[in-house]
């Protein structure tokens, strides 16, 4: 349970604070619009911190970066 835990905070540690918001929404299983609507930014920017996301944890997409953080 502990190295669940640190491997999850390892890798948020990775991302920026906004990043990381994001990130987690992900996990939660939100489509962009809907991120975008809750952070109250713009689609585009959220598809930017994704693409920035998926380059800093080495990954291809969304459904990866929520494994990666619910393990």
């Amino acid at each position: 349970p502990y190295t669940t835990l640190f491997r999850s905070v390892a890798l948020l540690a990775r991302l920026s604070e906004r990043e990381r918001e994001v990130a987690m929404r992900v996990r939660e299983g939100l489509r962009t619009a809907e991120i975008a609507a809750e952070l109250r930014r713009s689609p585009l920017t959220i598809k930017t911190q994704l693409a920035a996301i998926f380059q800093k944890l080495g990954v291809r997409g969304r459904t990866r970066v929520a494994a990666l953080l619910n393990r």
